[in-house]
């Protein structure tokens, strides 16, 4: 009787552990990479509202967390900006002119409120002054280390940090 009890015991932690398994294939890891160059604040007259490109990106990121906070509330989301003026994440993934606007999470309403205030009239604004905006006029260089950090090394800087918050979630 007493292996009729261990079996059973064995197949009710099978049947939990391929439970856990599946809920975990099922869970999303979406990274969100935006461009935060001069350019995409430019107002735009075709647009809606005359909004600039950097706030229709925003408005879709909003949109789209807000969504997954019903839908999927298991995913996890996260939202990179780059070519920004600062630089701000994980010290195992800070890159120059990188920003990490929301690290990996699962989807939240407060965190859908915070990329509704970058989404909205005066977002570009406050965006800029959080995470910083470069001069029309700034190409990227450092002359102090000789560093020159263009429109691809900006990308790509943003891409891998977009890879190591996917890593870690």
């Amino acid at each position: 009787d007493d292996d009729d009890f261990s079996d059973s015991e064995s197949r009710d932690a099978n049947a939990r552990n391929a439970h856990a398994h599946d809920a975990d294939a099922s869970r999303d890891a979406v990274i969100m990479l935006i461009d935060a160059s001069p350019a995409m604040f430019a107002r735009d007259d075709a647009r809606e509202g005359a909004q600039s490109a950097f706030e229709a990106a925003m408005r879709a990121c909003f949109e789209f967390c807000r969504a997954r906070v019903v839908v999927a509330p298991d995913d996890v989301v996260g939202v990179v900006a780059y070519n920004t003026s600062k630089s701000i994440g994980d010290a195992s993934c800070a890159f120059e002119r990188v920003c990490v606007v929301q690290r990996m999470d699962a989807p939240s309403a407060s965190g859908a409120l915070e990329l509704s205030m970058f989404a909205s009239e005066g977002g570009a604004e406050a965006f800029k002054a959080r995470f910083g905006c470069l001069d029309l006029e700034d190409d990227g260089s450092t002359p102090a280390t000789g560093v020159d950090l263009n429109q691809e090394d900006a990308l790509t800087r943003g891409l891998w940090t977009g890879s190591h918050m996917l890593e870690s979630a």
